[in-house]
């Protein structure tokens, strides 16, 4: 789940970051270096999430959409109780699923910017190796045609400026020297290497870039701040930043004056900032804002939670006459159909559920769709059974009563068993005498007193959750459904004399004036296009009776079975 993975060290960085910001507001405030938050920040917004992994407990079916506190898909009718963090969850298992892709464009980046990284270590030596050395106003220094001024090296700092600066009046060659030396003091060349190393090993993450510029400003800032004295050093500095920076010259790898437009205002700005009022209030508010972003970052949801999923542990409470204490017990969370290898069906002989009597001797024909959880030994998790759609109470107590009994071919993650959330519709019907077509759901009494109970079982992948209408958020809410006497769709002639059966099962939208939505129709699955045809041309002349919230009307996503069926002789 690198997708994931990667989500949460974003996010988790930029936490960081908003701390390393208020902690340099406060720093800055009462006059002390402010590159230091910066590196801290870097180190641990790219350190954490690596070794996060391995220092959290993690259990390999738990890096699932359910570590994510996703729900259970809703249903065709739209559910209301559908949560953001649901939203959010199936928005992130679509991510997941392009993990090879982000896998290669990592390794592909990484390797560009490392190639960037040797490049630029070559060309340093070269530096060293063609600027001729020299004492200027007493330092030792190496000159260059075109590099400069900036530290080069890394265990042993030089001092590189260019050839035009010897030309420069002693007072500004002072400062330049001065600028670069405290660079080399305060260790900056490896503070550059590092952050040039950690974007290169995740260059994915925009944050960790982000806190590389704030760190090479910081540097310059905290070295412009020991290198001016006196106002007349702070006026001449200026204008010599300003001289500098028309000379072009500039390097990612290396500590030098020269720096980009945006860096060179802030630095000037910095440079003549008088002492701020309040300034001890200032360094306070900052650091409380620091201190809340460093929780936030620390809170399990996000440092642990995101970068290395844990099991969702509940407690189940062993029966009261045994005494016993309450243990703690991993819940695995169930697989969606499109992540497992095989999906979960039903064992050959398992017997379905039985018609009721009264509702067969009544003619009630309906159906019912269930949503359940089939676990690694091919049991029904009875727990997790939900009845998304019903024509009659009784049909659900039938399915309820079956579903106990029935077997299961678990589904499997590679060879391993795993638990899966599957929606099975049972079709209760009856057959007659002449051929009909329309949406299960609706009853249809019997005209054959000789008819023969007819039921039918299939499981179809549970959808991945979908955001309802915002409007559909009520307490009280009847749900759509067709308008009795609706027209349903004619059973294709050149189908019914070829004897072919079959169903259709389409989603569409049934707006607040009771008409489906055409823009909307989703053919989820049919056993044949004539049929799906029929089905179309029908539903573009139906009535719905409209959902209602609150006794408003709304509109309401909706998923219909309309099944084609003859009558057997």
């Amino acid at each position: 789940m690198i997708a994931r993975w990667m989500f949460g060290s974003v996010l988790f960085s930029a936490l960081v970051a908003l701390a390393a910001l208020a902690l340099e507001r406060a720093l800055r405030a009462t006059g002390r270096p402010t590159r230091w938050p910066w590196a801290l920040a870097m180190g641990v917004a790219s350190g954490w999430p690596v070794i996060a992994p391995f220092v959290l407990t993690a259990s390999p079916d738990t890096a699932t959409i359910g570590a994510l506190g996703v729900g259970a898909p809703i249903d065709g009718l739209s559910d209301p109780s559908l949560t953001v963090s649901t939203m959010w969850g199936a928005m992130l298992v679509w991510v997941q699923r392009a993990d090879a892709l982000w896998r290669a464009l990592w390794i592909s980046a990484s390797a560009a910017l490392l190639v960037q990284l040797l490049v630029a270590i070559r060309v340093l030596r070269q530096v060293r190796h063609r600027a001729h050395p020299t004492e200027l106003d007493g330092e030792s220094v190496l000159v260059d045609a075109a590099l400069g001024p900036a530290v080069v090296g890394l265990l042993d700092p030089r001092i590189v400026v260019p050839t035009w600066l010897l030309e420069l009046d002693g007072s500004l060659r002072t400062l330049v020297l001065r600028h670069e030396r405290e660079h080399c003091r305060a260790g900056d060349p490896a503070l550059v290497w590092l952050s040039a190393i950690m974007t290169t090993a995740l260059p994915w993450n925009p944050v960790l870039w982000w806190m590389a510029s704030r760190l090479r400003a910081a540097m310059e800032i905290d070295c412009d701040a020991r290198t001016v004295r006196t106002e007349d050093d702070r006026a001449r500095y200026a204008k010599l930043l300003l001289l500098i920076a028309q000379q072009k010259t500039q390097a990612r790898f290396i500590p030098m004056l020269s720096t980009s437009t945006s860096q060179l205002s802030r630095r000037i700005s910095a440079m003549h900032q008088r002492s701020l009022r309040h300034a001890s209030l200032r360094a306070l508010a900052a650091s409380t804002i620091a201190l809340v972003a460093i929780a936030a970052a620390c809170s399990p949801r996000i440092a642990s939670n995101l970068t290395s999923p844990t099991p969702v542990t509940a407690t189940t409470p062993t029966p009261a006459a045994t005494g016993a204490e309450p243990k703690p017990t991993t819940v695995t969370p169930p697989y969606f159909d499109f992540q497992v290898e095989r999906p979960a069906t039903i064992v050959a002989g398992s017997i379905g559920p039985r018609y009721p009597d009264s509702l067969r001797t009544a003619g009630v024909q309906g159906d019912v769709l269930a949503q359940f959880v089939v676990n690694t030994d091919g049991s029904v998790d009875m727990s997790t059974l939900k009845v998304l759609r019903t024509a009659h109470a009784a049909f659900s107590e039938s399915v309820r009563a079956a579903l106990v009994n029935m077997r299961f071919t678990p589904a499997l993650v590679g060879d391993r068993a795993v638990r899966q959330l599957v929606q099975a519709p049972f079709s209760f019907a009856l057959d007659r005498n002449s051929a009909s077509a329309g949406p299960v759901s609706a009853p249809r009494p019997s005209r054959d007193a000789r008819a023969t109970e007819k039921i039918e079982l299939q499981i179809e992948p549970a959808p991945s959750p979908v955001a309802p209408p915002p409007s559909l958020a009520g307490a009280s809410r009847r749900p759509a459904k067709p308008v009795a006497g609706s027209v349903g769709p004619q059973y294709p002639q050149t189908l019914r004399d070829a004897k072919v059966e079959g169903e259709v099962m389409v989603q569409f939208v049934v707006d607040a004036s009771g008409k489906a939505e055409m823009s909307s129709l989703k053919v989820l699955r049919s056993s044949h296009d004539l049929f799906t045809q029929a089905v179309r041309e029908a539903l573009a002349q139906m009535t719905f009776e409209p959902a209602e919230i609150d006794g408003r009307k709304v509109k309401q996503l909706m998923q219909t079975p309309f099944q084609f069926s003859l009558s057997k002789d």
